[in-house]
């Protein structure tokens, strides 16, 4: 076992299967965890993974492909050998490949038809160690009805840099609520790379150059849920086991593809400790700095200083489970609104804040609590957010998209009516505060387009919806959280 995922074991000590990843499935608004089988005794391993690893669900949750490194698997366990990400000369340095170095996207204006882009073209570096990226590749293909998978199309060579280790590249829409903006910062610089996607594939775009240099060692550098803010951190190793944790934030504009803002924090130093990730709640408010062996939040609109950063959890040196303590690594905000964290040391646990947009302890960290059914641990695949709409308003919003966070005005924080039935059949009901009855009310389907346009009262009486096809919704009332239907 130790090849595969660091000497974890199932907590089932008489099964003869090893399961080193979960699924973590929110399809029905509530979390369901999937071990996935990896590794039977004396037999291949059905997942082999590298650290490049990215993946897509379709719009209706079902998973469509995931990269190893080296092959396209779709949810049949069959795969795709892509001959073009990989060699001999790499499998020597499988870690040159680094964590979070892929993504894989919605191809725009195209349904069941996806984009994949991943560094690639590596050379030894010698201050790293090992070959690291100077170009990225892409590669589309199309999901079939039977959820096999189709190449379309493979661009080997999309842009000539010098690219980052860890973190390469990162999605965010762009203000058009179609396209999306890629980000690959140069390594050891102060450059980013800035790629666009749109209905006509991908291409390099832009150079900008910041003020500073960008961090180079991020483990899960994201885009926050309104897409307005950029991170990335690092951590030097000092000698004597002291580490120096940084962290950037840079402010984004989604319609020119610009950073207009960077902001820069160093932490104190500390032993043995890494800064992994810089996470945001939902509504934008609120960041978390993942650092290892304690959690710190910091709000927007208040000055990026020590002084403005305070903990709300540590770990507990005295829990364990089969693989020693918890550490904190990267999470990701899940549809419930929580942030799920995942551990370094390739275990059963994760910690979770409860309510991320809640202030200080209010945010309900529970360390550790959460008991996956199988072992896993350091990252996750980098995951843009596919649901971000259009910027309404904005000069670059030009093909006519409606975008239910925004055309509702400003979210009224618990104010939620309740839907039901969901899923729902021939017609979908609500109940309400009196006051919203006479609210402007939309329904969009999962690509954003209107289906439904009324006042919120409808829903005393019921909505028709029969009409429409199996799938998801989403149902927008002015002023209130936007919701999701599944219509049956």
């Amino acid at each position: 076992m130790p090849n595969v995922s660091s000497g974890c074991y199932n907590l089932d000590e008489n099964d003869t299967i090893y399961r080193a990843g979960t699924f973590f499935d929110f399809s029905d608004d509530s979390l369901l965890m999937k071990a996935v089988d990896t590794f039977v005794i004396n037999n291949l391993i059905a997942y082999p993974t590298i650290y490049s690893v990215s993946q897509i669900c379709n719009k209706d949750g079902e998973l469509v492909a995931y990269f190893n490194g080296s092959e396209l698997w779709d949810r049949h366990n069959e795969k795709i050998q892509l001959d073009v990400f990989f060699n001999d000369d790499w499998n020597k340095y499988s870690s040159s490949f680094g964590f979070n170095n892929s993504v894989m996207l919605p191809f725009p204006g195209i349904d069941s038809v996806y984009i994949f882009i991943c560094a690639n073209d590596f050379y030894y570096d010698d201050i790293a160690g090992v070959p690291l990226a100077e170009d990225f590749t892409a590669v589309s293909f199309r999901e079939k009805n039977n959820g096999r998978l189709e190449i379309l199309n493979i661009m080997p060579e999309i842009h000539k840099d010098k690219y980052v280790h860890n973190g390469a590249i990162t999605a965010n829409r762009h203000a058009n609520g179609r396209d999306w903006w890629l980000i690959a910062p140069e390594r050891r610089g102060k450059v980013f790379n800035i790629f666009l996607l749109d209905i006509n594939g991908i291409y390099f775009h832009h150079k900008q150059t910041m003020k500073t240099d960008i961090l180079d060692f991020s483990y899960t550098p994201i885009f926050s849920p309104d897409g307005q803010w950029y991170t990335r951190t690092e951590t030097k190793y000092l000698g004597n086991w002291k580490y120096q944790n940084a962290a950037q934030l840079f402010k984004f504009d989604r319609c020119a593809g610009l950073f207009t803002e960077e902001h820069n924090l160093v932490l104190p130093i500390e032993d043995s400790v890494n800064l992994n990730q810089v996470i945001f709640d939902r509504t934008s408010t609120y960041y978390y700095l993942m650092r290892g062996s304690g959690i710190y939040q910091g709000k927007i609109g208040e000055d990026f200083k020590l002084e403005n950063i305070k903990q709300v959890g540590s770990i507990d040196y005295d829990l364990k489970d089969a693989n020693g303590f918890h550490v904190l690594m990267a999470g990701f905000l899940a549809p419930d609104d929580k942030i799920y964290i995942m551990d370094a040391n390739n275990n059963f646990r994760s910690s979770v804040i409860h309510y991320p947009s809640e202030e200080g302890l209010a945010c309900g960290f529970e360390y550790a609590g959460l008991v996956k059914p199988s072992c896993t641990g350091m990252s996750l695949g980098n995951m843009p957010d596919f649901n971000l709409g259009p910027l309404d308003g904005s000069p670059c919003d030009t093909l006519g998209l409606d975008n239910p966070a925004s055309v509702t005005g400003d979210i009224v924080r618990n104010n939620v009516p309740v839907l039901y039935p969901n899923p729902a059949g021939a017609k979908l009901y609500g109940r309400w505060e009196e006051a919203w009855a006479g609210r402007a009310m939309s329904v969009y389907d999962f690509a954003g387009k209107k289906v439904w346009h009324g006042k919120a009262a409808v829903l005393r009486s019921g909505l028709d919806i029969g009409h429409l096809s199996t799938g998801v919704y989403f149902v927008a009332i002015q002023g209130l959280k936007v919701q999701k239907v599944i219509r049956m």
